[in-house]
């Protein structure tokens, strides 16, 4: 649910308010630019809950060290919740360090191949990474968020097993 929040949101705003679409769910500019907000965000959440898992049961004794004396379930794991929202965003922080200078990327590719100014593709690449920034950085927030208070009971203790042998 808050992965589709996420998409839905991102996704509004984008085709409504940047794009200035009337009404703001034509297809022409709602399908791809909500499918590429979906497939970027979808891997970050991913690799965000990778490392979530992973860091929580790695680290499982200090989590539990934290617990006892006295931390909430938030503090005990909010370096781990910091760590996992920063893997899932390493993709798409590398895509905008690159772009324009490494590689120029489909949508401004084809925009220039199509005829259209190179400004104008320029501006509309620009915004397409700004949204998949910014839908990374809300989905994988929202979902480890969730996701994370799962990971312990009432009492703020870690209820999260410990893997395959189980």
């Amino acid at each position: 649910l808050s992965m589709l929040f996420s998409y839905m949101l991102i996704s509004l705003f984008l085709v409504a308010v940047v794009v200035g679409a009337d009404p703001w769910y034509q297809p022409e500019y709602f399908l791809p630019l909500g499918g590429m907000v979906i497939g970027n965000s979808m891997n970050a959440i991913a690799i965000s809950l990778d490392r979530l898992f992973t860091d929580l049961r790695r680290r499982r004794q200090e989590v539990e060290l934290r617990l006892v004396l006295g931390a909430t379930a938030g503090q005990a794991s909010g370096d781990i919740m910091r760590e996992a929202v920063r893997a899932g965003m390493i993709p798409s922080v590398n895509a905008m360090m690159g772009v324009g200078i490494v590689f120029i990327p489909g949508m401004m590719t084809g925009q220039i191949l199509a005829g259209s100014d190179p400004f104008v593709a320029v501006k509309y690449q620009i915004m397409v990474m700004l949204m998949l920034v910014g839908s990374t950085a809300l989905g994988s927030v929202l979902v480890i968020s969730l996701v994370r208070s799962r990971c312990f009971n009432r009492e703020h203790q870690l209820v999260l097993r410990n893997g395959k042998d189980d």
